[in-house]
């Protein structure tokens, strides 16, 4: 984890990005076992700035996009930090996961199959839902 919070310093000093950034990381690093292999969605990690944060309003355009600019540097897999994961839900019950492969031939036809009953769900954007995890735990 030293080594994520010096590249962290370095890369984004400067920024309004990096007190987020640095909020973020304390945050899953300090509870590892909560976001390791978890389906963490944007707006926890709103949740997590705002709690640590006490000046910053989430719901401003600008810090939102400090958060979401976070949450793709986490991603990239030069940092390997967190994973995107994406569920099929059914009304409010998760179905099962799907793979990106999955979510891009979905986006390509216009449709998803439902996995369980074969049906063709038009509206799979709606029944879709994009989370994150933790992939190792903070050393």
């Amino acid at each position: 984890m030293a080594s994520l919070q010096a590249r962290i310093e370095t890369e984004w000093e400067g920024t309004s990005t990096l007190p987020i950034l640095r909020c973020i990381v304390d945050t899953l690093c300090e509870n590892s076992s909560v976001y390791i292999d978890s389906n963490t969605s944007l707006s926890t990690f709103q949740r997590i700035v705002q709690d640590n944060l006490n000046d910053v309003d989430v719901s401003h355009p600008s810090v939102v996009e400090d958060i979401l600019v976070s949450i793709n540097y986490l991603l990239d897999p030069h940092v390997g930090f967190l994973e995107t994961k994406y569920e099929l839900y059914d009304e409010f019950e998760p179905i099962c996961s799907l793979t990106v492969e999955d979510v891009k031939q979905a986006e390509e036809d216009g449709w998803l199959v439902h996995p369980v009953s074969g049906v063709q769900i038009d509206d799979f954007k709606d029944h879709v839902i994009i989370t994150f995890s933790m992939l190792t735990e903070c050393a």
